[in-house]
């Protein structure tokens, strides 16, 4: 007769619209909010000529001779074109320039990268191969060679010498530049191999869908005469994986979660280890990615050390990788694609205006605005430049920041080229802070005094767009007895504590005015430490009518330990009159040092009014 407790028993079971529905005996029915994950999408790009492609690309294409275009890899300055003295057709003959400059860029497409040479390398006093450009990898030429089996082989192949800073370097310019498909783009060099990780989550559907990005960067690559394979996976290392060591790279491969298995095929130099570890694994047999992931974890360790199980999950997905952006991410950003490359800066104006407005709907829709603002160029050659702008109170208003970018560009101008045109503009805002409900007052006085301290602060940002934010400066108030430390210089931007004032009972023993450096005088006047009666100032006498003092300030408080022991009979005292003279002027004085001492005491004169 006795009662056994039965928990109710949950079924749990997905509903048609994506709730999940839990069930118990009772029906009592608990529904869960639907949810949503969005697998993560990195794409490897890797560049396995960088060392070599990278020196074609700066260098550009070179015309053939001088008739052909003069100097360096510009094309022309100047072209034949019809209706060149019309004024109605600046847009047909920009459109022919573009087209001119296509067409040279075309005439001078057999450059250097035609021709085969190697990058060198010293080796234990040997000259090794360190990088081979294309043609020279289609003769037969690797990596690791000397260059004296080389030249055996083909006589004249060109030698150049490495520099793997430079290679560096560039990388990470190349990186800055592909900012534009991701903010989540860092620059990855392991051994000699280079590659740019982007983290594309969530970014793909701006291109059209994945396969379309893919496609965008190896055209654009292409263009830039970049040899590149792009792999894209839901992790780092399958991604790098992919891209070094799998033929389908070439023309863009891209994998899912469930497809993770490809990476079995690959050899096991595609795990990222050392290269010890690889001759001591191919000496056992194991040669490819799946026959190592078929060993148990425990033997796996025992065997290899952890370094093999640490890289064969991180390549299969098991252990997740970060990626260091080469630029910090900024949330406040906005892009603007240009459909047709932009050659001239009144041209870009217009552009310049609407990515602009773009950001400051942004930041609208969020109450904010912005206290700096950053406009990034993108060139057609892979080329990044940037103005930036500042303002005193943050504002989301296009026609301020407009106008305070347009006055750094017309400054910038000269230093910058457009190249062949600028077919993206990105505009961030680095900071931006939470807009405060302005107070409108209705007395015409103070509406009038808000109004003069917005157009103070209007002028202080023009004039720091056109001479610099460190050219234009304001003295804030500070609570120090010090006269030349009772306020302190900071730029004209900087709006904190910008209604704080000198405290009123130091500001009554302070002059209108102090001067940059305390003058010498000489002073007759009453011992020990009486006021001075008489004293001579730049070669004119005056005679002391009335004082104020005196005010006693200890040196040590302008040092660095201000619990110094007051000095008793030193010039580390300062004693502060305000005197009158005869005539009516009025200066402010001080002795150092005490009458009666070892060393006779000096006056100065500190300021005046």
């Amino acid at each position: 007769g006795r009662k056994i407790f039965r928990p109710p028993r949950f079924h749990l079971w997905a509903h048609q619209d994506g709730a999940l529905i839990l069930k118990n005996r009772a029906k009592v029915q608990l529904a869960i909010s639907n949810w949503s994950f969005q697998m993560r999408r990195i794409i490897c790009v890797s560049l396995p000529f960088w060392p070599t492609d990278r020196m074609n690309f700066k260098s550009g294409p070179k015309p053939l001779n001088s008739a052909e275009g003069g100097k360096g890899d510009r094309p022309p300055e100047s072209f034949s074109l019809p209706f060149a003295s019309s004024e109605k057709s600046a847009t047909f003959r920009r459109s022919l320039m573009r087209g001119a400059r296509a067409g040279f860029a075309k005439q001078l497409a057999v450059s250097d990268k035609d021709i085969p040479f190697v990058l060198i390398k010293s080796i234990k006093g040997a000259k090794r191969i360190s990088a081979v450009n294309l043609p020279a990898h289609k003769m037969g030429l690797a990596m690791g060679q000397s260059l004296t089996h080389a030249r055996a082989l083909f006589p004249d192949i060109k030698a150049i010498e490495t520099q793997e800073k430079a290679d560096e370097q560039d990388l990470t310019k190349l990186a800055h530049w592909m900012i534009r498909y991701s903010p989540h783009c860092a620059p990855y060099i392991f051994g000699i191999k280079y590659s740019i990780l982007l983290d594309i989550t969530g970014c793909e559907h701006l291109f059209g869908g994945e396969a379309r990005l893919i496609a965008d960067i190896l055209q654009s690559l292409a263009n830039f005469g970049i040899s590149a394979r792009i792999a894209c996976a839901p992790n780092k290392g399958s991604a790098w994986a992919l891209a070094f060591y799998d033929k389908r790279a070439k023309n863009g491969l891209s994998i899912s979660s469930t497809e993770l298995s490809q990476i079995d095929e690959l050899p096991i130099e595609a795990l990222r280890m050392n290269s010890k570890i690889n001759d001591n694994l191919h000496a056992l047999g194991l040669n490819k990615i799946g026959a190592l992931a078929q060993i148990a974890p425990n033997a796996l360790v025992r065997r290899f050390g952890s370094e093999v199980l640490q890289a064969l999950n991180r390549t299969r997905g098991r252990e997740a990788e970060a990626i260091s952006p080469v630029r910090e991410i900024i949330p406040n950003k906005i892009t603007h694609p240009i459909l047709h490359a932009i050659l001239t800066w009144e041209g870009l104006e217009p552009a310049m205006q609407i990515a602009v407005k773009k950001l400051c709907q942004l930041l609208a829709s969020k109450n904010q605005g912005a206290k700096t603002m950053r406009l990034c160029f993108y060139r057609v050659d892979g080329v990044v430049f940037e103005i930036k702008a500042a303002a005193s109170l943050a504002n989301n208003k296009p026609e301020t920041w407009f106008m305070l970018l347009k006055e750094r560009l017309d400054i910038e101008a000269e230093k910058m080229d457009l190249g062949f045109g600028v077919d993206l503009i990105c505009a961030e805002a680095p900071l931006a802070l939470n807009l405060q409900v302005q107070v409108v007052d209705l007395d015409p006085l103070s509406a009038a005094a808000i109004q003069s301290a917005e157009a103070v602060h209007r002028l202080a940002e023009r004039l720091s767009a056109r001479i610099g934010a460190k050219n234009i400066i304001r003295l804030k108030p500070q609570e120090n007895w010090v006269p030349e430390q009772s306020q302190t210089k900071t730029s004209a931007l900087d709006n904190e504590d910008e209604n704080a004032s000198i405290p009123e009972f130091i500001a009554k023993r302070r002059p209108p005015f102090l001067l940059k450096r305390p003058e010498s005088i000489k002073a007759i006047a009453e011992v020990p430490d009486g006021p001075p009666r008489q004293f001579l100032f730049r070669s004119l006498s005056f005679k002391v009518k009335n004082f104020k003092g005196p005010e006693r300030i200890i040196e040590p408080l302008l040092g660095k330990n201000p619990n110094a022991e007051m000095p008793t009979n030193s010039h580390k005292i300062r004693d502060y009159y305000q005197v009158e003279t005869q005539n009516g002027a009025r200066f402010f004085l001080f002795r150092a040092g005490f009458y009666g001492g070892e060393t006779a005491p000096k006056w100065y004169v500190h300021g005046g009014g």
